[in-house]
């Protein structure tokens, strides 16, 4: 599994619990959301139409969760912070989905809690660790082996992810994080999609303080 989405639960989760290391539902729900749509600019399934602006490609739907995430998205051109707090409200069923397919790769487990009959929690605990301690070894030694020159790509992706989740902790050690700070600053601004992530994050909470 080597799309943005899959990457970033396969992070976010506890391995144990399979509980989401996420500080609550609505930055769970958009920082997922902002991977989706990453991945879909990178496989030229979201497209810049207008100033800022980007909207879905003409043609068949990508397969699996990813394709399920397509239709969930308007069809007016949006910012990638509209889009992500679009999405970021109907992501569950995509997020399921993500989950469903990285437990057919056999990375996670499904554990469904039970009371009597009823299911009243699912948690997705790490089946085999092979594809997250892979993915840490990598983005560890392509930061690692970072310079000036080195063009933006996929990692960075990630990474501005992890940073507007406050999630770089389930790849780097605390006292790791002090020293590679700036780096992981220059990397970012490299790759905006973090900010549109805290961007949508903050409007949507405004909204709900609002309507409440």
């Amino acid at each position: 599994m080597s799309s943005l989405p899959h990457q970033l639960l396969l992070l976010e989760l506890d391995d144990e619990t399979g509980r989401s290391l996420a500080s609550d539902s609505l930055v769970q729900s958009c920082t997922l959301a902002g991977a989706v749509l990453a991945e879909l600019q990178l496989r030229e399934r979201l497209l810049p139409v207008e100033a800022n602006r980007f909207a879905l490609a003409s043609g068949e739907p990508l397969a699996g969760a990813l394709g399920l995430a397509e239709g969930r998205l308007p069809a007016r051109p949006r910012t990638l912070a509209e889009l992500i707090s679009h999405l970021g409200m109907k992501i569950k069923p995509v997020r399921m989905a993500l989950l469903t397919e990285l437990e057919e790769a056999g990375a996670l487990r499904r554990e469904d809690d039970r009371l009597w009959i009823v299911t009243w929690r699912t948690r997705w605990t790490e089946a085999d660790p092979t594809l997250e301690t892979t993915l840490v070894a990598h983005l560890r030694d392509w930061l690692d082996g970072m310079t000036e020159d080195v063009a933006p790509s996929r990692e960075d992706l990630l990474l501005s992810l992890l940073r507007a989740s406050k999630l770089l902790e389930t790849v780097w050690r605390p006292e790791e994080l002090e020293h590679l700070d700036p780096l992981i600053r220059e990397r970012t601004e490299r790759a905006p999609i973090g900010k549109s992530v805290t961007s949508a994050i903050h409007t949507t909470r405004m909204v709900l303080a609002a309507a409440s």
